[in-house]
């Protein structure tokens, strides 16, 4: 359960670096969005968490 929770602690930080910054294409934006995402790769074979996960695999910010 702690796994998820990091990958939305990651697509939180992910956005606030956004908001901060402005530029989706910084290391501060894309570090955490891709920690976040690969988390969720991994638990989409879950039997538990896996639809939720699949859900934002692909998630990108614009």
């Amino acid at each position: 359960m702690g796994i998820i929770c990091q990958a939305y602690q990651d697509f939180c930080s992910a956005e606030i670096a956004k908001i901060s910054s402005g530029d989706v294409n910084s290391t501060d934006v894309q570090g955490p969005l891709h920690a976040a995402t690969s988390i969720m790769k991994k638990l989409t074979p879950s039997p538990y968490v896996g639809q939720e996960a699949s859900l934002f695999v692909n998630i990108t910010l614009t």
